[in-house]
């Protein structure tokens, strides 16, 4: 048996561990060979001098290099893995979730402290939790910006039609034929001719009405239109000059819609074309068109998050990166449901 003792805060590839607790001002540096702790700036000239001082340390010692650990900490530890990488150093990560839980089993308590979480983070990397941290290739990265705007920008039209619908409710008090009736087609319509002004509608009258609906939406029905102008009938003699208020919100809530509709739509163009290009270079798998939902757009989305499908040796190491792997819970002869672990 061949018994090889390494030393403390060195890894066994011979490099010195430099563990990081990140925040938005401060980093918060520990090294275990020295048992030392020093807190630094989050900004790169601050971060450069510190790791080449470090790197000068680790070859006076002769070690191999320097490997810095950090949590992802919501894009503050970006600064730090870009001058990390410019000196040449290896980077990983900690999961933030393991480390909540590391720190009750390193000092047998649930307290947090900037001295304490970069401690815990080195503990890590010595049980070997931790992920590579990669650089993708550009398209990737182009992908994951588009891929995270086409997601802010969809929350911002979920919003902006929840406002839409509570000011339609506010003009019509009561309408009784669905809250999203105002967001189809015909809906719009209705918007774009009349700013959904019950007063304006029914100064128009019945006929006018209808066939300036007809113009905008050939094949409306006519129990469609006979329920609008009857709900706007009884909304224009309930609502005094708060209409006017009403009527003009509408206006710019649609407007806001439209903006954010044309900039999902030209984000959604980029990510499939994106896509296009991985898919003819073998990167992404061809389309199976029986199976529900599996579009072009979906799959470059996922190919954004995950980075090159190559980077994992398995379906399983791909899966648990998707947090899509199988957890159990059993314990004796208790034996819980398995469902995924979301992690």
């Amino acid at each position: 048996m061949n018994i090889v003792s390494t030393r403390p805060g060195v890894n066994a590839s011979g490099q010195l561990v430099l563990s990081v607790d990140v925040s938005k001002q401060f980093l918060d540096c520990y090294v275990r060979l020295t048992d030392s702790y020093r807190r630094i700036v989050n900004t790169t000239p601050a971060i450069t001098s510190h790791l080449s001082a470090i790197s000068q340390f680790a070859a006076s010692e002769q070690l191999s290099g320097l490997l810095v650990a950090c949590e992802p900490s919501g894009g503050y530890e970006r600064t730090l893995v870009a001058a990390a990488r410019a000196a040449g150093c290896t980077v990983v990560h900690v999961s933030g979730e393991q480390v909540a839980q590391l720190r009750k089993v390193e000092s047998l308590d649930t307290g947090k402290t900037d001295v304490k979480d970069p401690r815990v983070i080195e503990l890590a990397v010595r049980l070997g939790k931790t992920q590579r941290c990669r650089q993708l290739p550009a398209i990737y990265e182009e992908l994951r910006l588009l891929t995270a705007a086409a997601d802010a920008d969809e929350r911002t039209r979920s919003r902006t039609k929840q406002r839409i619908i509570t000011t339609s409710l506010s003009l019509f008090p009561g309408y009784d034929i669905g809250v999203n009736r105002f967001l189809s087609r015909t809906g719009r319509a209705v918007i774009d001719a009349y700013g959904l002004s019950p007063a304006a509608i029914v100064r128009a009258g019945r006929i006018r009405f209808g066939r300036s609906m007809r113009r905008r939406v050939p094949g409306v029905h006519d129990r469609t239109l006979d329920s609008i102008y009857a709900q706007a009938e009884a909304a224009a003699t309930r609502l005094s000059g708060a209409e006017s208020i009403l009527v003009g919100r509408m206006g710019d809530l649609m407007a806001d819609l439209q903006r954010i509709e044309a900039r999902i739509g030209s984000l959604r163009t980029g990510i499939e074309a994106h896509g296009q290009h991985l898919q003819e270079a073998g990167f992404l798998c061809t389309l199976d068109q029986s199976v529900s939902g599996l579009t072009l757009y979906n799959l470059a989305r996922i190919a954004g998050e995950a980075g090159p499908f190559g980077d994992f040796n398995s379906k399983r190491a791909l899966l648990r990166y998707a947090g899509l792997n199988l957890r159990e819970r059993q314990s004796g002869t208790y034996r819980g449901k398995t469902r995924i672990s979301k992690k």
